[in-house]
């Protein structure tokens, strides 16, 4: 390409994300409903990365056992004991967390009904050419919408590129001549994170309730947040509100025929954390009340704190922790790694399709190194075989 193409790349790349809310505020506000009045585009490559589609592949399809996996550790009270008993007594935010936990009555306390939106983030190892599996984070998940964005973005400059929609025509379309799914597979991040949250809306039965969403005072990524809100209108008809932990603390309280939650004197039965996730998201215990009066209400958590909880077990595991679920198979082959920081020796997860069972299955094998001091430090090994 020469560099006037490039040029009109560029502007036709920031004239489409202002048009379609691929934008990050520069400045913030501190109530939660207030809207930025200054933005930019979001930081984005021009073109896609290149990235091997097999190893894609393998990632999506792993995907729903990890959701699963998080999901049986959360209701794991034994196991979730044994991982957190050392670090409850040296990290302040995860002891916290689970005082939360007990004062909301544990196990017995949660909703029957929950929502998990997840996101495992990967690397490629070139050497080897499986994907790096940096974490799957349990709470607080972003980027559903403007990761959507950057697709529907990038087909807009392939089709609208005469050279590029050249080259990718001839060099990656399939048997039907579809090089977007070829190339440029879909994107559907925001419109299953919003029928996640519907559905979750309707398993609880108001439809006249709101969804409530706790979000961070001075928020950058709020049209990431905004997107999915607009959406839940749009297409399922509830209404979001958002709002800071320190105005559900000063806002908020229980009903007293049913725990309802009521912000404002309105019922809302669904709570999305996009915030809560780190100490700096409780400066004071207005913010530890507000976190602790949303998990003794009925709302439909996502996630509750029992998921949080299982998140930073299963990133940070303890030494000679084997967790199985599962039942044992023998075929194995093809492998994912996993670490939990850069720096980190891996957790191999060896995937494999065994035809005779008919099943997935992973080999669990993790050698993990984390600074002592920092959250859930902690230095273990283990293996273990799983039919998933």
């Amino acid at each position: 390409m020469t560099d006037s193409e490039k040029q009109y790349l560029r502007d036709e790349a920031v004239s489409w994300a202002a048009q379609h809310g691929l934008l990050v505020a520069t400045d913030g506000a501190t109530v939660g409903a207030a809207m930025a009045s200054n933005f930019t585009h979001a930081p984005i490559s021009l073109l896609p990365t290149p990235f091997p589609k097999d190893v894609f592949a393998t990632a999506i399809a792993v995907s729903p056992r990890f959701a699963e996996l998080s999901d049986l550790v959360s209701r794991d009270h034994e196991f979730l004991v044994e991982q957190l008993t050392g670090v409850l007594e040296t990290d302040d935010f995860t002891a916290a967390l689970w005082d939360v936990y007990l004062q909301s009555g544990g196990q017995a306390g949660r909703n029957e009904i929950e929502l998990g939106i997840l996101r495992s983030d990967y690397m490629l190892d070139v050497p080897s050419g499986n994907p790096l599996q940096v974490e799957v984070n349990t709470v607080s998940t972003s980027f559903m919408a403007l990761s959507t964005r950057v697709t529907q973005m990038h087909r807009h400059l392939v089709t609208h590129s005469k050279t590029l929609a050249t080259h990718y025509a001839a060099e990656t379309a399939d048997e039907t001549g579809d090089f977007f799914e070829a190339a440029l597979p879909s994107n559907v991040a925001l419109e299953k994170a919003a029928e996640t949250l519907a559905a979750g809306h309707l398993a609880a039965g108001d439809q006249d309730a709101k969804l409530l969403m706790v979000c961070q005072p001075n928020e950058n990524n709020v049209f990431d947040q905004r997107l999915v809100a607009h959406l839940l209108w749009e297409k399922h008809g509830v209404r979001v509100t958002r709002a800071t932990l320190a105005e559900m603390d000063a806002h908020a309280e229980l009903s007293t025929d049913g725990d309802d939650l009521m912000y404002h004197n309105e019922k809302h039965s669904v709570v999305y954390f996009r915030a809560g996730y780190a100490p700096g998201d409780y400066p004071s215990d207005k913010e530890w009340r507000a976190r602790l009066l949303i998990e003794k209400s009925t709302a439909v958590k996502s996630p509750s704190v029992a998921m949080q909880l299982a998140g930073y077990v299963l990133h940070f595991p303890n030494p000679d922790t084997v967790y199985c679920p599962w039942s044992t198979t023998l075929s194995l082959k093809g492998s994912i790694l996993h670490t939990s920081q850069i720096d980190c020796l891996p957790i191999q997860y060896t995937h494999t399709q065994d035809s005779r069972l008919k099943t997935d299955a992973f080999l669990l094998q993790w050698q993990v190194q984390k600074d002592p001091a920092s959250p859930g430090g902690s230095r273990g090994f283990g293996t273990v075989r799983c039919e998933v």
